[in-house]
């Protein structure tokens, strides 16, 4: 895949700019910023913005938009910034029929806005509106990450028997781990046990912290780039 992206990046140099190279650039951008490179990353991923913009790549916008603010500006820039705009690319992809990134632009939000410490019961309801959005757009993979996370912020909230884990009113995480391995992707693997790593720690379950953290490390590959990482 990487190659795939380089090869873009030398045709675009040669050739000149089309509005897809924004994709190559991004995505170089998030490959840089997940090997270390932050500073040249944030560039490429600003580069990839102000081709979309000067292109007029309204098609284009959910895409780049979602790449740039959950990959690249948080390691550069507070992740409270990046959340206005991921509500611009989730109705750009609305607007545009790009559904699929709009939904992720959707997950986005509440991924990010947990992680810079977003005020939890005024997300809950927006990551509820957001997934019933998301189910009514048939956008099941999506809308079972923000489900994650948003049990998550119910168990943080008190609305959960069982505070360390992730059952209750969104998720059953026990059904999703009893999936073969096949059937569950990475991420979304990643995703429960970071989940169950912070709530285990601060409800002084110390010893089971320590297990998920041992579980989340096989899959942290999955999310380089994002916010879970730092």
């Amino acid at each position: 895949f990487p190659l795939l992206v380089f090869r873009m990046i030398t045709l675009s140099i040669a050739s000149g700019n089309l509005a897809l190279s924004a994709q190559a650039y991004v995505t170089y951008g998030i490959i840089l910023c997940g090997s270390g490179d932050i500073e040249a990353g944030y560039q490429f991923g600003t580069l990839a913005t102000r081709l979309i913009e000067k292109m007029n790549a309204r098609h284009l916008k959910a895409s780049v938009t979602y790449m740039v603010q959950t990959f690249i500006r948080h390691w550069q820039e507070h992740s409270r910034k990046t959340l206005p705009l991921l509500l611009e690319g989730y109705s750009a992809g609305l607007e545009t029929g790009d559904i699929l990134f709009g939904a992720f632009n959707a997950q986005g939000y509440g991924f990010q806005a947990y992680w810079s410490g977003v005020e939890l019961t005024g997300l809950e309801h927006e990551m509820t509106k957001h997934s019933k959005a998301m189910r009514q757009l048939k956008q099941e993979q999506v809308f079972n990450i923000n489900e994650i996370y948003r049990q998550f912020v119910h168990n943080l909230l008190g609305r959960s028997a069982h505070p360390c884990r992730l059952v209750g009113e969104c998720c059953d995480e026990e059904k999703i781990l009893s999936l073969h391995p096949q059937a569950n992707s990475a991420n979304t693997l990643c995703f429960i046990y970071s989940c169950k790593l912070v709530l285990s720690y601060l409800f002084h379950e110390y010893h089971q912290a320590i297990a998920q953290a041992i579980e989340e490390e096989k899959y942290l590959d999955s999310l380089r780039g994002t916010a879970v990482i730092p």
